[in-house]
């Protein structure tokens, strides 16, 4: 074989094993962990949305904030459902200062609630952004929109509960 030929396949092979052992190492996974020992979750409760059928839009909605505000590693995120104190009465009777004061009571200071309901293929959800401390309302907000956006509205709420407590810290 020409010695120019031999050179020639040396190099390609070279770069060859080269460029497999490169793409190797950038298919690894690479975890990073930062923490810091003075942060803590911020304590959120989620109350209503959900009328009892176990698949409403409602639940849907819940389920998919929560998930989004768990992912984000901010929020120490409560079920409604399961608090004593908030049993069916948001969604229906309003947050009185009685489920405000045991939401502090429990260390919660902030509270979402809200209601879903649907109409042909249109779906409307009303949430609010509540200071469960202060008692008040840190911000609302309204989504109107076909059935099939409705995880749309979720993660974009989510996304604005998200920024908004950045921008408070």
């Amino acid at each position: 074989m020409n010695k120019g030929l031999k050179i020639l396949l040396s190099l390609l092979l070279l770069a060859l094993l080269c460029s497999v052992g490169l793409w190797g190492a950038a298919a690894s996974d690479v975890y990073l962990e930062a923490k810091r020992p003075d942060f803590q979750k911020i304590p959120l409760a989620i109350l209503g949305f959900a009328e009892k059928e176990p698949k409403s839009v409602g639940a849907a909605f819940r389920d998919t904030v929560a998930a989004d505000l768990r992912r984000s590693l901010l929020f120490t995120v409560v079920e409604g459902e399961t608090l004593a104190f908030a049993q069916g009465a948001p969604a229906k009777t309003g947050l009185t200062p009685a489920i405000y004061q045991e939401a502090a009571n429990q260390g919660i200071s902030v509270l979402l609630s809200g209601t879903a309901s649907v109409r042909q293929d249109e779906v409307a959800v009303e949430a609010q952004v509540l200071d469960g401390t202060r008692q008040e309302s840190l911000s609302g907000k309204r989504y109107a929109g076909p059935v099939g956006a409705l995880r749309t509205m979720a993660h974009r709420f989510a996304d604005e509960i998200f920024s908004n407590q950045l921008r408070k810290k």
